[in-house]
């Protein structure tokens, strides 16, 4: 066998993932390697399926001469071992081919579940960046009352009118605050009319001058101390 088409560790430059306890979970391979090694495996298999035919066309003709008692020529039994280490060789190339290809599918499996969350978060990352715009261009904006879309109005100082998701009795809570406050106003979702928007006009919403000693987020809390 040439020796430029034996398969190594070294020639295929592994590198492996590792999990918390130190075990080797999948393994990385280059592009081109693996062209390279797909090439490769191809023609190992090709040389299992001819040097098997020829053993076994020996086998054959060896039966058949000995049947028949007519002299002919026959591999020698160093020829007959030779193609023995041959097969045993390429079929232990192959065995390792085949499971580092098996290793090679993990990694593009995990690979395309990782570009998969990837496109996921830059999508979502595209549609927060909207959804800001959004709102900053709104004059009102009707949503729940829970916290952390008060912490994101808060933020983008926008002006709100809520609707608490009934039977949440927290968002019903911080929707009274921000009533008092005269942040924003409210109504139950059983309550609410579009005629409740117009009396919003006289609530600041969450541009209100802020100080030092106003922290809109710990006031919130003011109801557990």
């Amino acid at each position: 066998m040439n020796a430029t088409t034996v398969i190594d560790k070294k020639t295929l430059n592994l590198q492996y993932i590792i999990d918390e306890s130190g075990n080797k979970t999948a393994a990385i391979l280059a592009v081109d390697h693996l062209d390279k090694l797909l090439n490769q495996l191809a023609d190992f298999a090709k040389r299992v399926e001819i040097l098997s035919k020829s053993a076994r066309q020996n086998e054959v003709q060896k039966s058949t001469s000995q049947e028949k008692e007519v002299s002919s020529v026959s591999p020698t039994e160093t020829d007959n071992r030779l193609i023995e280490q041959q097969i045993n060789l390429v079929t232990q190339h192959y065995d390792f081919t085949h499971k580092l290809l098996m290793e090679l599918q993990r990694y593009l499996e995990i690979k395309t579940e990782v570009d998969r969350k990837l496109h996921y978060q830059r999508v979502l990352e595209q549609l927060k960046a909207e959804l800001q715009e959004c709102i900053c261009k709104s004059r009102l904006i009707l949503a729940r009352s829970g916290y952390s879309t008060l912490m994101d109005l808060e933020k983008l100082e926008a002006k709100a009118f809520f609707i608490p998701t009934p039977g949440q009795t927290e968002q019903v809570y911080l929707a009274k605050h921000l009533k008092e406050q005269k942040i924003a106003d409210y109504a139950e979702q059983n309550e609410f009319t579009y005629a409740r928007l117009e009396g919003n006009r006289e609530y600041t919403g969450f541009r209100y001058k802020k100080t030092p000693d106003k922290d809109f987020e710990a006031s919130l809390f003011d109801v557990f101390k």
